[in-house]
């Protein structure tokens, strides 16, 4: 589980409810599709790509 969004449903003119329980929170699951060490490869590519087409490494950030 990644975080609870508290009160999520508040906006619901009538409470809801989900086999016989209140819904008030949403909790929200995270799943990386992409392992992290594979996506910090591509970064490290893709910052060598920058830099070697003129962009600045932190285009990002300015």
């Amino acid at each position: 589980m990644d975080h609870v969004r508290q009160d999520y449903f508040w906006y619901l003119p009538e409470p809801s409810y989900e086999n016989s329980i209140q819904i008030q929170d949403l909790l929200v699951f995270r799943f990386d599709l992409v392992p992290s060490s594979t996506r910090k490869n591509k970064l490290k590519e893709e910052k060598q790509i920058r830099g070697s087409a003129g962009i600045p490494a932190n285009w990002d950030t300015l």
